[in-house]
């Protein structure tokens, strides 16, 4: 039987991951969260774990607050850059794989079309400027390991993007949403299912791994909107009117802003990010779903969540 060890489990990838893992026969998963296996203490996470001798280490640990981040860029790459190379020395003695999850952001979005795999990578921000780094250190220090790029995640366990917007769309009348940025909504149980696919897979190097398609801020958010019972009821190009359900039929503006209007934000993002899971349609092995279909089948989960936390 295998042993699988998955490092940042306490955060909302790592529970996704670890579930989809723990589902599985014949492997015996782990879940290590950060206070029991700290990526920046080298001797701590050697002993952590040596004990747990796993057969493969998926690593879900990092500093994702993009705008935290460019505020403290030390800590980023403390955990994003230093904790995944210490990661991959662990791993190495021991003689482990391991999948490290990066990310759409080390790319300064350039380009109009997908970033493949062999696209020079150039970071706008200290999160994107750590995560590469992090890859780096992967890379130098372990031949067996995978490294997956994924963009915009979410999920229905916790507050993010798409539940913001609907919140905030049950207090308020005008709603501004960035019209200018383009990238890939990925949704986390998706990414843990492409993970699952790869165990078996002998592979090494770098994959993207999004879902299919792409889309804007806005739209992700209109559609989020229009699932949520809204309709549309006129606009411009300066935004949409949305009629709520219900019978009060409340009213709200969905404005389409430009990114350099977002004044509350420390960290420049790419406009553009969208990957082409090149790598893995190469081998045969892509299962990621296009970003829609798969927002529409999360949705209900979600807002089932919300409901119920309300």
């Amino acid at each position: 039987m295998m042993t699988a060890l998955v490092t940042g489990g306490g955060g909302r990838l790592g529970r996704v991951i670890s579930t989809a893992l723990k589902a599985l026969p014949n492997l015996k998963t782990q879940s290590a969260k950060h206070a029991e296996c700290d990526l920046t203490d080298l001797s701590c996470l050697r002993e952590y774990v040596r004990q747990c001798d796993p057969d493969v280490i998926v690593n879900c640990a990092a500093y994702t607050d993009v705008d935290g981040c460019e505020e403290d860029p030390s800590l980023a790459f403390a955990c994003n850059a230093a904790g995944a190379g210490n990661l991959a020395r662990v791993a190495s003695e021991l003689g482990a794989r391991l999948v490290h999850i990066s990310t759409d952001y080390v790319f300064d979005g350039a380009k109009s079309t997908p970033y493949v795999e062999s696209d020079a990578a150039c970071p706008l921000n200290a999160y994107g400027r750590s995560k590469l780094l992090g890859e780096q250190y992967v890379r130098e220090l372990l031949s067996r390991h995978l490294i997956l790029r994924t963009s915009w995640l979410y999920g229905a366990f916790e507050r993010g993007f798409i539940q913001t917007i609907l919140e905030m769309a049950k207090q308020q009348e005008h709603l501004s949403v960035v019209a200018d940025t383009f990238g890939t909504p990925t949704y986390a149980g998706d990414l843990a299912r492409q993970v699952v696919a790869l165990l078996d897979a002998e592979l090494n190097g770098t994959f993207h791994c999004s879902s299919q398609g792409a889309c804007t801020r806005f739209e992700w958010a209109l559609l989020a909107l229009q699932l949520n019972g809204f309709e549309r009821a006129g606009g411009d190009e300066k935004g949409i009117w949305l009629l709520g359900p219900g019978p009060r039929r409340r009213r709200i503006f969905l404005a389409a802003v430009g990114s350099m209007s977002i004044e509350s934000r420390s960290a420049p993002r790419p406009l553009y990010s969208v990957l082409d899971n090149y790598g893995l349609r190469a081998q045969g092995l892509d299962v990621m779903p296009e970003w829609a279909v798969s927002f529409r089948a999360c949705f209900r989960e979600l807002t089932k969540r919300m409901t119920t936390a309300a």
